[in-house]
């Protein structure tokens, strides 16, 4: 992952053995079960939360990829995750981005965002790429947009009527 020389970013995280330079304010890294408290502390159950990690887990050694936990550096937390999965049909892979309500806005999705297109471009030259959306997420779909995503169709995905987005061969 490569940013601009006019960036006061230091690259501190590792990605899949490359150096990366995550957002100023944020670490990305694996999920890893000491996780559990942080992201189940509030939002769902921790057998829900060791799932999710133990998926992530799992498509990472399946496919070498998979999304990443997101560490607010200044205070440690567990402020989201975000990362590449495969959609349910498993054909087709996701940029995903999901962060605590008190984070939105605040131009994390789109430096997560970009770093994780510079990998997919790196490592899947010439693939379209997927993401999918709630109807009522109105800032996610701009974040999108403005990351070279368009409209493509609705589908259901999980029970959920859902917005997919693509991003056309880079």
């Amino acid at each position: 992952m490569i940013i601009s020389k006019k960036s006061r970013r230091a690259p501190t995280a590792r990605w899949y053995g490359r150096r990366a330079a995550p957002p100023a304010s944020v670490t990305i890294r694996r999920s890893n079960p000491t996780d559990i408290r942080a992201r189940s502390a509030k939002c769902r159950p921790r057998r829900r939360t060791r799932a999710r990690i133990a998926g992530y887990r799992e498509h990472q050694a399946r496919f070498g990829f998979s999304k990443r936990l997101i560490i607010h550096r200044e205070t440690g937390q567990a402020i989201g995750d975000a990362g590449l999965f495969h959609l349910p049909d498993g054909k087709r892979v996701e940029l995903g981005f999901r962060f605590a309500q008190a984070y939105w806005g605040a131009g994390y999705a789109m430096e997560v965002g970009r770093a994780w297109l510079q990998w997919f471009d790196t490592h899947f030259p010439g693939e379209p790429l997927f993401a999918d959306v709630h109807a009522e997420h109105v800032r996610s779909q701009r974040v999108l947009a403005r990351l070279g995503f368009h409209p493509s169709h609705e589908e259901i995905i999980f029970g959920m009527p859902m917005r997919i987005y693509q991003r056309s061969a880079a």
